[in-house]
């Protein structure tokens, strides 16, 4: 089953998942990022998210670190940390594009 999903991805964006690197393009990566990772994550080695955040080339970042594994329950400490900086890149580009207006 594995491999058909494999070629239906592989048809949709025309390239093999296998052989894409996310540390390969996070270097050319500026916009503002949260990097999640859960400490018993099995699925996403905690190492491969913190290898990502150290290379991000943005200076807007955040790490994150969870409890449990890549799909557990996320409480509301999380999502309020998500908006949270959420509301900051807001916040933030706000004030830059006030700065830009000569009154």
């Amino acid at each position: 089953a594995s491999d058909v999903y494999k070629r239906q991805i592989k048809n949709k964006v025309g390239q093999d998942l296998l052989k894409i690197k996310p540390i390969d393009s996070v270097t050319k990566i500026y916009i503002p990022c949260l990097f999640a990772v859960a400490r018993e994550d099995k699925l996403v080695a905690p190492y491969h998210v913190t290898s990502l955040y150290e290379k991000y080339a943005g200076t807007d970042k955040k790490m994150v670190w969870l409890d449990g594994g890549h799909n557990d329950f996320r409480g509301e400490d999380f999502y309020r940390t998500v908006i949270d900086f959420i509301r900051g890149v807001k916040l933030q580009k706000l004030e830059e594009n006030l700065s830009l207006i000569h009154i």
